[in-house]
């Protein structure tokens, strides 16, 4: 099996067309003329995965986040994203991101994050087109519960080292939610009556508009948020391909000394 292979399967699968129009989906590192062998589904390409991949005899890296993402004007190897490049290169390994489109798919990050939460009744946040599901999720929980056991479902079932809780400490039933950096899409959650909004990389006065609209919030981290979604996205692949992909927990950022916080808004 060649690169091209994998490439035309993944663009059945999850087409570009599904990506947003600023991002950089696709083989970004490589030839379709490579060979595959173990293929790994990772979020970020870091020094550690690819050592990892070296030492596993990988030879081709299906990343969520695109390693090339901003241009590369000088190829110096200084510099990070040069430099694991080349190391790509060298070491013969593809690397092939599935971003925004992964983001959008049917079976991808929002509905991964719903289903492991145990939502129900679940329809996008933003409607798709071409087929895809859309941004977001928005569903329902079997039951209300209270901020405290809703943190812990979260803690429990997403493995997450922090997350931070913004509300009136009322019953939490109706969950709207967004893998990333999904804060802009808080109208569309309040339009919905969910009760809570979940998502990665809100900034102050995102939180203010957010909880003037009278949601309750839970920021979590970004990394954490989108890499539940990598055994869906290696499983997808694999039965795609009629061969194993596993999938990396490396973190590109590191988890931090914290806890699951909870903080009132009155």
């Amino acid at each position: 099996m060649v690169v091209g292979d994998v490439e035309d399967i993944l663009e059945q699968w999850l087409p570009s067309r599904w990506a947003e129009e600023w991002d950089n989906v696709g083989l970004l590192v490589g030839c379709r003329s490579w060979s595959v062998r173990e293929p790994v589904a990772v979020l970020d390409v870091t020094e550690a995965v690819l050592e990892d991949a070296v030492s596993a005899g990988s030879t081709f890296l299906l990343s969520h986040h695109p390693l090339l993402f901003s241009p590369l004007l000088r190829l110096d190897f200084s510099t990070p994203q040069a430099s694991l490049t080349a190391r790509a290169l060298l070491a013969g390994i593809s690397v092939f991101s599935v971003h925004t489109n992964w983001d959008a798919a049917p079976d991808g990050v929002n509905v991964c994050l719903a289903e492991t939460l145990g939502l129900v009744e679940t329809v996008p946040l933003q409607e798709g087109h071409d087929g895809s599901w859309g941004m977001g999720a928005f569903g329902l929980l079997s039951r209300s519960v209270g901020p405290e056991e809703f943190l812990d479902r979260l803690r429990r079932l997403w493995g997450l080292s922090w997350a931070h809780y913004y509300g009136t400490g009322k019953p939490i039933r109706s969950v709207a939610l967004c893998g990333g950096a999904g804060a802009d899409l808080f109208s569309l959650a309040s339009a919905r009556g969910a009760d809570l909004f979940l998502t990665a990389d809100v900034k102050y006065h995102q939180k203010e508009a957010i909880l003037a609209q009278g949601l309750s919030l839970v920021v979590v981290d970004h990394g954490e948020m989108e890499r539940v979604s990598l055994p869906f996205l290696a499983r997808g692949l694999s039965s795609r391909l009629g061969i194993p992909v596993s999938f990396s927990d490396r973190r590109a950022v590191p988890a931090p000394l914290g806890a699951i916080s909870l903080s009132s808004h009155s």
